[in-house]
């Protein structure tokens, strides 16, 4: 189960693409919002984002309903 914490976290750094843009959107610290994406990205084992130099970019999303 995920805290309402972690999913704001994954929204923000998504929306963002910056791991400080995105923890001061959202009132955290670098090093909390990190926390959050990793507890996530353990839990399902799974990568959910790529991180180069200075940038982050979402590497999964779910199909939208239009999809099926």
């Amino acid at each position: 189960m995920h805290t309402l914490n972690q999913l704001r976290s994954l929204v923000a750094l998504a929306k963002l693409g910056h791991f400080r843009l995105a923890a001061e959107s959202i009132g955290l610290t670098q090093p909390a919002l990190t926390q959050n994406i990793q507890k996530v990205e353990e839990y399902y084992d799974v990568q959910l984002f790529l991180r180069e130099r200075g940038r982050v970019c979402l590497l999964y999303t779910s199909p939208s309903p239009r999809d099926s």
